[in-house]
């Protein structure tokens, strides 16, 4: 049976609609990549850099990340630090893997990318 009229037509949206910002085209991705080798910055950041590129995390996300997180090659994450405040499982590829490994030979005792400025800040 067809629908006489829109019933929702001229109903008032409960939020105000968010554009998103824009995302990186390849060549942008692999020109941030390359800029991390002589950018002046710890090799902690520019790990912490290339990690949320290519699991698509959130910074205070990938700042909470311990070594107890990590399942093989999944990333469980839990609630308390997740945009949504639901536990979730991340997939990691092996470039991801490879970045944790680097990460995790550079002596950092609870998280593997450390911000004082997230870790810090009472999220701890």
């Amino acid at each position: 049976m067809p629908i006489a009229a829109n019933r929702t037509l001229g109903v008032q949206s409960p939020s105000k609609e968010r554009q998103k910002d824009r995302v990186l085209n390849d060549e942008e991705i692999v020109l941030f990549w390359k800029c991390l080798d002589p950018a002046a910055m710890s090799l902690m950041t520019k790990l912490a850099l290339r990690f949320m590129l290519v699991t698509g995390q959130r910074l205070g996300e990938v700042c909470h990340l311990t070594r107890e997180q990590i399942d093989g090659n999944w990333w469980i994450m839990p609630a308390e630090f997740a945009k949504n405040g639901r536990a979730h499982r991340v997939a990691l590829s092996p470039l991801a893997m490879s970045i944790l490994n680097e990460a995790q030979f550079m002596g950092i005792e609870r998280y593997l990318f450390p911000s004082l400025r997230v870790t810090e800040e009472g999220r701890d």
